[in-house]
């Protein structure tokens, strides 16, 4: 059930997709649900928490591995522009624009998986000062968050169905300002 939430709310988007509609594909009852997830909160939260664990880590992983600092910010901006994951967006992304409509355990969620990527992106803009191939200039915090901003529209783009080479253009452009050489790559 949770597989088929997923795809259906990453597919569609949250607000579209209702509980009974759920309940339908999965061809359960309401009270089966409820048995399993307690509440359809429980159900939002389970989901975000499997695409955490099956996408989210990946992005985790270009952030936190063993690569130079020019080498994941080519990775994400590869993920976020040509990976076939991305095709539909991001379902964390979706549900962060609707966190309102969501119950306290989704809302948790979304919060804590913001600030675990923030740390993230922080410590990544923290280390490639040290080696000196980001600069000096951007706060770390600022820089994180506009690093995060700036890789979430461009899987909002994705979902529009933007071209992902247009896609790869706009993030190479708004992610070269982290470059310490300044330097077109093309």
């Amino acid at each position: 059930m949770i597989d088929l939430a997923m795809n259906a709310y990453w597919r569609e988007g949250p607000a579209e997709v209702s509980l009974n509609s759920i309940c339908q594909r999965a061809g359960v009852a309401k009270p089966s649900l409820y048995r399993e997830f307690g509440d359809e909160d429980g159900l939002t939260a389970a989901v975000l928490q499997a695409y955490a664990d099956a996408v989210l880590s990946q992005v985790l992983r270009i952030v936190t591995g063993p690569e130079s600092f020019d080498q994941k910010v080519e990775d994400l901006i590869r993920y976020a522009s040509e990976d076939a994951l991305s095709d539909n967006g991001c379902l964390y992304v979706k549900m962060q624009a609707a966190t309102h409509r969501f119950g306290e355990k989704t809302q948790a969620l979304i919060a804590a998986i913001d600030a675990g990527a923030e740390e993230a992106y922080a410590a990544l803009l923290t280390d490639a000062r040290r080696t000196g191939h980001a600069p000096e200039s951007i706060p770390t915090r600022l820089g994180a968050r506009y690093m995060m901003s700036q890789i979430t529209l461009a899987l909002v783009l994705r979902a529009a169905g933007e071209e992902p080479l247009l896609v790869r253009d706009l993030l190479t452009l708004a992610l070269s300002v982290f470059r310490s050489d300044k330097q077109d790559r093309h």
